[in-house]
């Protein structure tokens, strides 16, 4: 943010604001005590479900779940990959948040009879507002509802759409569980975690390398937040379209020295898919599309601060992050 002259004026005051020095450390702190803010209204002690990561719409009494639940989610979760130095927690809630909202969808199979809340075809995939979490009270929609979601819709096409823009999956080390994937599963010999990590506990040998199947739902985003020896190590990478194979394991090393995945093409024609890359700082990479180096760049882009433009055809392109050594001299 740029110093600035007469930014705004106050009718009510008669006086024009400025502000002639504008520092770095000023706007993280703004954004420290934002983040706590939404700690304020959102659950984040108790894990029921309609409660963990939900935001509170008045009282945690009568409302939650409401479109605020993925809205402010959002914001804890890119904080606890870009900014938090010890993100673990932020990882914890943020994932559900990112979680909560779904509860008030209606679906289900034919033999689950289309729905746990309204059962029947009629109602499979419609989604509630908001949930009353009393047993039975009134909404500030001033209707009585019994527990679950309110049977009207309203603002949550809101909360999907920040669900869909903080749709990733996360492989992490937490301090309760280890190394856990949120959004995805785990594959063979990813169930180790760095030795001597602090405030971590170690379970089972140490994996060199780690394989994680995503399961978010959109499979564009993924990102690896774990303990090293200075702090936590991430690398976050985005597709802007197309998608991580159905399937498909991401692997990756702890060192995140080479991320490895297959791309499926979700459209069937040939065309280009822009991968946007975070890297931890100080480091240099590289993509390789099957075995090819294809060029980096700077994107102007602060969340993703690199851009490669690949070509996607009829196969499965296989993309390689690998990082380069530093340079000697």
């Amino acid at each position: 943010m740029a110093p600035d002259k007469d930014l705004w004026f106050d009718k009510n005051k008669q006086r024009w604001y400025s502000h002639p020095v504008v520092k770095r450390q000023d706007a993280r702190a703004l954004m420290d005590r934002q983040l706590m803010g939404g700690l304020a209204v959102r659950g984040w002690l108790e894990t029921a479900y309609y409660l963990l990561g939900a935001d509170f719409t008045g009282s945690s009494d009568t409302g939650s779940l409401s479109y605020m639940a993925n809205m402010g989610g959002w914001g804890i979760l890119d904080y606890a990959q870009n900014f938090a130095a010890v993100p673990w927690d932020w990882l914890q809630l943020g994932y559900a948040s990112y979680l909560s909202s779904w509860a008030l969808m209606n679906t289900g199979r034919p033999e689950t009879n289309y729905g746990f809340w309204f059962p029947g075809p009629e109602n499979d995939g419609a989604s509630g507002w908001q949930f009353m979490t009393a047993k039975y009270g009134r909404a500030w929609i001033r209707k009585d509802v019994p527990r679950g979601p309110w049977h009207y819709d309203g603002e949550i096409d809101l909360g999907y759409g920040a669900g869909l823009r903080m749709a990733a999956t996360i492989v992490a080390d937490d301090p309760l569980f280890g190394l856990i994937a949120y959004g995805g599963t785990l594959g063979p010999g990813s169930a180790g975690e760095v030795a001597g990590a602090p405030g971590l506990k170690t379970r089972g040998p140490q994996a060199t390398t780690i394989a994680v199947v995503p399961r978010d739902g959109l499979r564009q985003r993924f990102a690896a937040v774990l303990q090293g020896p200075g702090g936590p190590r991430k690398l976050r990478v985005e597709l802007d379209r197309d998608g991580f194979a159905a399937g498909g394991a991401i692997t990756l090393d702890r060192a995140l020295d080479r991320v490895a995945f297959t791309i499926e093409n979700q459209t069937a024609d040939r065309h280009r898919t822009a991968l946007r890359l975070a890297v931890p700082a100080g480091a240099t990479y590289e993509v390789r599309v099957d075995g090819k180096r294809v060029a980096l760049q700077p994107s102007g882009n602060l969340d993703y601060p690199l851009r490669a433009d690949l070509d996607v055809g009829p196969q499965p392109p296989r993309v390689e992050i690998v990082r380069r050594p530093p340079t000697k001299g």
